[in-house]
């Protein structure tokens, strides 16, 4: 693993964590977006994996985490989600570039918030596939409605947004709690270590909150337009409580009969961070089948 840079369209130094395929000949390109309030080094593990296994592996920090993150609350920037969104442009044609990277060899592995913004760009540059774990797609209805009550929120100038709160509604199914995120996984030891990470788990700004609920507003809009050829695998555990899991089905359903190809890995007690379950081993073999069963 290597952790290197790339210098954006504003001149900011965004870090990346960089896998090299350890097969002499590389199998293909997949590019992790990381989830909301964690840092990239999270995926070490699982990087190193798909690495091991012919893969090269790109990790880019998104802004408002890791080492750009700025203050204690957490936010996109002054540029906002368009900011990010235009660093994975640099970050494409910059470093994926390199390794000739195009949407017939590469997937786009995205975990929560990630799976959003993977979601997004992928559907605007035609990429065509996409492994989605903790897919958090909301209703229209539920964006709309929460991107009015984060404008009421910046109104008033509220720093930190009251959204935060609904992971303490997530945890409540865990009772008694052992950590303020056991919601994530079944791994005690896991979800103590993201408490004690001064990098995980931290409160963000209405403005975060209300770009996050444009960009489900967008995919609702826009999920149709998938490349005729894509193909997902979508990745969740049955008890985690952050997505909905009868409104994703149904757009999958939707995207079946438009001829996508559709896979779902189903973590049977799972939570929301099925690559840190008690048995992550076992989902890291099903994405590496899913994978390696591709006709790239």
């Amino acid at each position: 693993m290597k952790k290197q840079y790339f210098e954006s369209f504003d001149g900011k130094k965004v870090p990346y964590l960089f896998f090299e395929s350890k097969r002499y000949k590389y199998k293909n390109n997949i590019v992790i977006f990381h989830g909301m309030t964690e840092p990239v080094g999270r995926y070490a593990e699982f990087g190193e994996f798909l690495a091991s296994n012919g893969y090269n592996v790109f990790v880019m920090e998104i802004r408002g985490h890791g080492e750009l993150k700025e203050g204690e609350i957490g936010d996109f920037g002054k540029g906002g989600i368009k900011s990010v969104f235009k660093d994975i442009d640099s970050f494409f044609k910059k470093v994926l570039s390199k390794v000739g990277a195009t949407p017939n060899n590469t997937t786009i592995f995205g975990h929560s918030m990630g799976s959003l913004i993977g979601t997004e760009w992928g559907i605007r540059n035609k990429y065509k596939y996409f492994i989605l774990s903790g897919f958090p797609l909301k209703s229209q209805l539920i964006a709309i409605g929460g991107n009015f009550a984060t404008f009421l929120e910046k109104v008033i100038f509220r720093k930190v947004s009251a959204f935060n709160k609904i992971s303490e509604k997530w945890n409540a199914n865990f009772e008694p709690n052992k950590t303020k995120f056991d919601w994530l996984t079944r791994d005690e030891t896991e979800n103590k270590k993201y408490e004690d990470n001064e990098f995980c788990g931290y409160s963000v700004t209405p403005k975060f909150y209300s770009e996050i609920f444009s960009t489900i507003g967008f995919i609702n809009r826009n999920y149709k337009k998938l490349d005729e050829h894509a193909r997902i695998l979508a990745i969740y555990g049955t008890d985690d409580k952050v997505i909905d899991i009868p409104y994703i089905t149904q757009i999958f359903n939707i995207l079946r009969k438009k001829k996508r190809r559709i896979n779902i890995l189903e973590n049977k007690n799972g939570r929301h961070e099925s690559l840190n379950e008690t048995n992550k081993h076992e989902i890291y073999d099903e994405i590496l089948k899913w994978l390696n069963a591709k006709d790239f």
